[in-house]
């Protein structure tokens, strides 16, 4: 893959997803009248979305044959019931996190957000080392260190500046009534 696809990708994903987080704050915060969406419904319609583009993926990849579509299908899904069943945990479990995620960009503001929603990378990456015994090099656990570095920066900063302010107006109240 030539370099210029790679930056051209990372440059779309960081995109798409900057510009998603952003959209969906701004439409759970919006200040009008009337009742909001439910955010259940923006997850099960975006899960049809991607259904639907999957189907029309695999129905070009059989050469855009109805029959030849209809046969991977019913192989794949129906005839395969143990494994379309062990995927039901997985995604119930994704089906939760995006609707928490919607009731999460409801209540922080959107870098707080995108910054703390990074750590599932942490938390996959831990789970990978202890459960799966999977190995990282040196550059992968520097990369986590320094993930989990910016978390903490930007969660410290997030409350730490309410108390600065707090105990500079509290000193500054003292100051004026007992001039200290």
């Amino acid at each position: 893959m030539s370099a210029n696809l790679k930056y051209l990708s990372l440059g779309i994903l960081v995109f798409q997803t900057t510009s998603l987080v952003l959209t969906m704050r701004y439409s759970r915060t919006l200040k009008e009248e009337g009742p909001r969406y439910l955010s259940s419904t923006a997850v099960v319609v975006a899960e049809l979305l991607k259904i639907m583009a999957c189907i029309l993926l695999v129905y070009k990849d059989s050469k855009c044959s109805l029959r030849a579509l209809n046969r991977i299908l019913h192989d794949e899904i129906l005839n395969k019931p143990m494994e379309t069943l062990k995927l039901a945990i997985p995604s119930g479990i994704y089906t939760l996190q995006n609707n928490l995620l919607y009731v999460a960009l409801s209540n922080l503001d959107a870098a707080t957000y995108q910054v703390t929603y990074q750590l599932k990378i942490l938390t996959t990456a831990l789970f990978s080392v202890s459960m799966l015994s999977k190995k990282l090099g040196v550059y992968q656990w520097l990369s986590l260190v320094i993930l989990m570095t910016g978390v903490a920066f930007v969660q410290v900063t997030k409350i730490s500046i309410p108390f600065i302010f707090i105990s500079f107006k509290t000193s500054l109240t003292v100051h004026r009534k007992y001039g200290c």
